[in-house]
């Protein structure tokens, strides 16, 4: 309701006592279009109908092309983050291009609002941000190795692949390209980046007749007693292709160690879990490698039967996670393995030593006629 202007020598006007619907309003402001707008047409005869609308060949074409551009969209902002991710662009730079793509992702309401939520924590959380962001990147990084299979190896030079990303980029490249390595191709897994599709990797390089380096350090080194590497390699040693390994560091009980086709290998790394894996030393006397020893700290060392044969340059012990408190066990376990006038190379991956500790055990190995590498 519009309030009536009025003043002294403007009365209020006096309301009609008595008004129709079809009255019409001497006063009013409505222009001619106005009512045009509100009347319409009075030949317009209403036409709806109960009945559903089916999709013609042109609607539907629509909505494919409308779907199409959609996910051009989606494909584009992806991209534009990927790079800002491997750029390294400021957080303030992610952050926009993060929201971009989720605002025109394909969700129900009840998910975007929860993606919404998630983001908004996310980007609160600065503190953190730097860790998520790592994690986006390497997703990301392996998402794109389907998406743009282009990032191959290069073609003759030395090819090394280390966890699941450079194992589908491998793989691509394989498939995709005539690009091979220069030379034996060494594979790692590690408990940081660890090979999911270890088989058919290897599988696809050795009927390519290339030969392999492989190194399962997540088993090799683990801080507990793994799961038995056969598992891992069994569709690729099945298949007849243990000759092309020239190296291989994992988990393999004795058994399995008989049974393993190794006619070029130059280097062999094995697990002592408990005492009675020590007969793993003089297993396979048929190969002459340089053998690489893991030794957990389960092991007791009074229990240890078997040691380093005599003369023998061909060992390498590791012991992973060392710290102070374990060098009396070491020295233990050293001199069940190393009697006198035998020798082997020390390896102390990933251990936990002060300096003052670390000059503690060179002087303790000095003694026992070993190198040790720290």
């Amino acid at each position: 309701m519009r309030p009536v202007p009025h003043c002294e020598e403007l009365l209020i006007p006096k309301p009609p006592e008595h008004v129709t619907l079809d009255e019409e309003s001497s006063d009013s402001d409505e222009s001619e279009e106005e009512k045009e707008t509100h009347i319409g047409d009075t030949t317009f005869e209403q036409s709806c109908s109960s009945e559903p609308h089916l999709l013609n060949q042109e609607d539907l074409n629509d909505l494919v092309l409308r779907r199409k551009n959609h996910l051009l969209k989606q494909q584009q902002l992806f991209q534009e983050l990927t790079e800002a991710l491997t750029k390294k662009a400021t957080v303030g730079a992610v952050q926009a291009k993060h929201w971009k793509l989720l605002k025109i992702m394909s969700r129900t309401e009840e998910d975007f609002k929860l993606l919404e939520t998630k983001s908004r924590i996310m980007c609160a959380d600065l503190s953190k941000i730097g860790t998520k962001l790592e994690k986006t990147h390497e997703a990301l990084q392996n998402s794109s190795v389907i998406l743009f299979p282009s990032e191959q190896l290069p073609n003759d030079a030395s090819w090394t692949i280390q966890g699941e990303y450079e194992t589908r980029k491998a793989l691509a490249t394989l498939r995709n390209s005539e690009n091979k390595p220069s030379g034996p191709v060494t594979v790692i897994s590690t408990s940081v980046k660890p090979i999911l599709s270890l088989s058919e990797l290897l599988t696809s390089l050795a009927v390519r007749k290339y030969q392999l380096k492989v190194k399962l350090l997540d088993s090799f080194w683990a801080s507990t007693t793994p799961a038995n590497d056969y598992n891992r390699l069994e569709a690729f040693l099945k298949a007849g292709h243990g000759s092309y390994l020239l190296s291989l560091m994992g988990n393999f009980p004795l058994t399995v160690l008989d049974s393993l086709e190794l006619r070029y290998i130059r280097k062999i790394g094995l697990r002592i879990d408990t005492a009675a894996d020590a007969a793993i030393i003089h297993s396979r006397q048929d190969l002459k490698c340089y053998r690489h020893i893991c030794v957990s700290t389960k092991v007791v060392p009074h229990d240890i039967e078997e040691s380093i044969p005599e003369g023998s340059k061909l060992f390498c012990l590791h012991f992973v996670g060392l710290q102070g408190s374990n060098f009396y066990w070491l020295k233990e376990v050293l001199h069940k393995l190393l009697p006198p006038n035998r020798t082997a190379s020390l390896y102390f991956p990933e251990c936990s030593l002060t300096a003052a500790e670390v000059q503690e055990l060179l002087q303790m190995v000095g003694d026992l006629n070993v190198v040790p590498c720290v």
